[in-house]
């Protein structure tokens, strides 16, 4: 993964057909992509095991699309898809069909490892949470039981 300091890129998807800037996955962008369908936030832990084990989960094509297209869109997408978010989704579609996004292809593993990359922020991200503040068994990452809550008050 780089360095956080360090511009992501994505070697298509960017104006005529160049390189596009990979954006923080921000808040805005997260809501978006669940309000887009993104499996990955309803799976939970077993999505994330299945992740770290295997390097991919059922539905991560649509994942990637959805996050790596919100990434290199402007803010106002993203802002947008709350309101249309069919319209969004069908252009995040047009969008990897233009750039001939296909498994296994280059694009698709660009496309994949930069959205590993994202994923991968978001599971470290937790796991931080998850060691300050360790879940109770069926607690999902970063959220606390009340039973939890009143002994770390």
């Amino acid at each position: 993964m780089k360095a956080a300091d360090e511009t992501k890129e994505l070697p298509f998807g960017g104006k005529h057909g160049g390189p596009a800037k990979i954006e923080p996955f921000n808040t805005h962008r997260q809501i978006a992509a669940q309000k887009l369908g993104m499996e990955f936030f309803n799976m939970g832990e077993e999505a994330i095991s299945e992740f770290q084990d295997r390097g991919t989960y059922n539905g991560i094509f649509l994942d990637a699309v959805l996050v790596v297209f919100l990434c290199i869109s402007p803010l106002s997408v993203s802002k947008r898809a709350l309101r249309v978010s069919s319209s969004v989704r069908e252009e995040a579609m047009n969008w990897a069909n233009q750039n001939g996004i296909r498994f296994g292809n280059a694009n698709h593993g660009h496309l994949v490892e930069a959205f590993g990359d994202i994923v991968q922020e978001i599971v470290e991200s937790a796991a931080e949470i998850d060691q300050s503040n360790p879940a109770e068994p069926g607690e999902s990452l970063g959220e606390q039981s009340g039973a939890s809550a009143k002994t770390s008050a």
